[in-house]
């Protein structure tokens, strides 16, 4: 399953010379088909007999891509405010990206939280992106769970090993199943 977005619905393809909002299904898959590269001489066939594209309109989904600058949304209770907030995905909040759940949430526990006066901070973000042990734990995963075969010389494995055995880098290596025990 693929998902293709075209951010300039207008502008004619390369492949075929239509704007992707003039196009029928099979003439956005041939297009997508020419830009991976596939030859040109099996693009009709394939995405006639091996695809499926239901081409669908969302005008609106453009507006989370376009540039922006801090004071382009309102904020969540803008000051003054006593009785109305702004929440969901086009108030200005500084704990998330746009585009997920998570931040049309956070805005809401904003607003709940300012306008009642509780005194409680909104949960913030997980930092996935800056936590090593969940990039290791996706590296696990690529791996299938398969340890690290590094192919050293003997004499440099053991050194390394006997490295790792002593520091918190090792312990973290063997809890994500990085290196064998």
């Amino acid at each position: 399953m693929v998902w293709l977005y075209s951010l300039f619905t207008e502008v004619p393809g390369d492949y075929v010379k239509k704007s992707m909002q003039d196009c029928t299904g099979a003439e956005i898959v041939q297009e997508w088909l020419y830009h991976l590269g596939v030859p040109e001489a099996e693009i009709p066939g394939l995405a006639a007999d091996a695809a499926k594209c239901v081409p669908v309109m969302m005008p609106y989904v453009t507006s989370f891509f376009m540039p922006r600058k801090a004071g382009d949304r309102p904020d969540v209770v803008p000051p003054g405010a006593v009785n109305f907030a702004f929440i969901g995905q086009f108030a200005e909040t500084s704990r998330d990206c746009i585009f997920t759940t998570e931040y049309s949430v956070r805005t809401g526990m904003e607003a709940a939280y300012q306008l009642l006066g509780i005194e409680r901070g909104v949960p913030e973000v997980f930092g996935s992106t800056y936590d090593v042990r969940s990039l290791l734990a996706a590296t696990t995963r690529l791996r299938d769970g398969d340890a690290v075969d590094l192919r050293l010389p003997q004499a440099l494995r053991k050194r390394l090993a006997a490295r790792l055995e002593t520091n918190e880098i090792g312990e973290l290596l063997r809890e994500y199943g990085l290196i064998g025990d």
